[in-house]
């Protein structure tokens, strides 16, 4: 028996499925089964500025889907955001980092591996310096809820 159209059609479905965002009860029930033997996995890579610190300030996203083994690219999603004046470049970063854990629990990652360039923030996250700052503390505790209870 020849396999290679039935995981060409699994992946045609599974692709339908992740680029028109078609819900599960629109899909046949072939469906169903693809899905349970299929895990989303991602790369998100984050960043955010400010000009002048504090300044305005921006946030950025780039989520890069993959099948169970980061073998198969699916596609990127990214997301830019506009958060105001007066934000600090720290802030601007959690900001990227939290929209972008947002943006991999919507399209139902359940592997996520995370790039970001600030030091800070990712020793934060990882517990290696403690947070003093009031304003931070509570976005360390958002971006680690949101890592805790939904990604594997």
């Amino acid at each position: 028996m020849d396999l290679l159209p039935a995981v060409h059609r699994t992946h045609t479905l599974f692709n339908k499925f992740i680029r028109k965002r078609i819900f599960a009860e629109q899909m046949d029930s072939d469906y169903f089964v693809v899905h349970e033997r299929l895990v989303l996995c991602g790369l998100l890579q984050f960043d955010g500025g400010s000009r002048g610190n504090p300044g305005l300030a921006g946030s950025g996203s780039v989520l890069h889907l993959y099948t169970d083994s980061f073998c198969t690219k699916l596609y990127t999603e990214e997301d830019k955001y506009f958060l105001g004046d007066n934000i600090t470049s720290n802030v601007a970063e959690y900001s990227g980092l939290i929209r972008g854990l947002e943006l991999a629990i919507g399209n139902n990652v359940r592997h996520l591996l995370i790039e970001g360039d600030s030091e800070l923030v990712v020793k934060q996250i990882t517990k290696e310096y403690s947070t003093k700052e009031e304003q931070l503390i509570s976005l360390q505790h958002k971006a680690l809820q949101l890592i805790y209870n939904h990604f594997d």
